[in-house]
């Protein structure tokens, strides 16, 4: 894949553990990584759960591969055009010299 086609910017987020100010256990986000991808969002569907319709939206990323594009998991988040997606599937490995990866996002629900 050119250059030209990687026109977004998406940056990877893990949850943490740790503790809020009285000592509890809280979860956060924390920043992974930032990456140039090739960002392709398909049509919104919605769905009816528990009696409440939602809408949600999927898109394929594509990011080049590298050690830490590896490490990304479907417990992780991505972050661009301004919403955090779900990451649903891990990433797959794309072409002959697996210089891809592709991974399904989804957002819209329970972000």
């Amino acid at each position: 894949m050119t250059a030209g086609r990687m026109r977004d910017r998406v940056a990877f987020e893990r949850q943490s553990k740790g503790e809020d100010e009285y000592g509890n256990p809280a979860q956060d986000w924390a920043p992974m990584f930032t990456v140039w991808a090739d960002v392709l969002e398909t049509r919104g569907r919605e769905k009816v759960a528990a009696g409440v319709i939602e809408a949600s939206n999927t898109a394929t990323v594509r990011i080049r591969t590298s050690t830490q594009a590896r490490t990304i998991a479907a417990a992780d988040r991505a972050i661009f055009r301004g919403a955090a997606w779900n990451i649903i599937s891990p990433p797959i490995e794309l072409g002959r010299d697996r210089s891809l990866l592709e991974l399904l996002c989804e957002r819209g629900v329970a972000n």
